[in-house]
């Protein structure tokens, strides 16, 4: 018994690093000069800084369990994003501009939603 209290021990004592995550929905793109993540919108709003928009598309399913349709309009075309969030949604449209402006940008899918 006291073997197993002193392997618990030696454990518990290490430290443990577990690899960080970027939050869902964006990439791993950084700032120069900080170590922040920047999300799809930040990083479409910095590609075209006087040229985006957007704007709620449509909304279906019942009241308490709406999926949102989100476009942004960007050089004269709109991308689409759909979720169960507004921001979500917003989001995703922004990854579809930023797949079809930057092919080289990795793209991340849009996180599952926890019930």
């Amino acid at each position: 018994m006291d073997e197993i209290k002193e392997e618990v021990m030696i454990v518990a004592e290490k430290e443990v690093s577990r690899p960080t995550r970027p939050p869902h929905g964006r990439h791993m793109k950084t700032n120069a000069n900080a170590n922040e993540v920047k999300s799809n919108v930040q990083i479409l709003n910095e590609m075209f800084p006087n040229g985006t928009s957007y704007v709620e598309l449509g909304r279906t399913g019942p009241p308490h369990d709406p999926i949102f349709r989100i476009g942004v309009h960007v050089n004269g075309m709109t991308f689409e994003g759909t979720s169960r969030t507004k921001q979500r949604a917003r989001h995703e449209a922004a990854r579809h501009a930023i797949q079809y402006f930057s092919q080289t940008v990795p793209l991340l899918p849009e996180p599952t939603l926890l019930a």
